[in-house]
This record gives structure tokens, sequence and C-alpha cells, in this order.
């Protein structure tokens, strides 16, 4: 798998933008973000959480869950 093909996000602004690269295949959520916006994968991307405090909250107003299991 290449670098482009994954990517770590540590802040919610690093996760929008990973998400809005159809080029990253794997989004890997590390700590905890905060007011994140509501987002759509495109298909063939994963996002997941790691680590035991990989947790998100959308902003307000989003009804998406809000952790990564």
């Amino acid at each position: 798998m290449s670098a482009s093909e994954t990517t770590l996000a540590m802040k919610s602004a690093n996760t929008v933008a990973a998400i809005r690269d159809a080029g990253i295949r794997q989004i890997v959520v590390h700590g905890d973000l905060a007011n994140t916006p509501s987002v759509s994968l495109s298909p063939g991307q994963s996002l997941r959480g790691e680590g035991g405090d990989a947790t998100t909250t959308f902003a307000a107003g989003d009804r998406r869950p809000s952790a990564f299991l």
C-alpha cells in the first residue's frame, strides 16, 4: 500500500481533508476530534479509530454516532 492510500488524522480538519481526497483509501483517526462536520466517504474509502481515545463529536445538529468503534 502506498503512502497516498492511507492517512493518519489527529484533527477534524485533517479528517475532512482526507475524506475529500478520493485517492486516500484508509483514514485512521487518533485522539478526540471535536466539532467535526458531517462527512460522506467515497466508494472504497474506510474510516476507523485507533486507540482507546479515538472518538469524534460532530457539529451541532448532526445525528451521527459520536464514537468510532
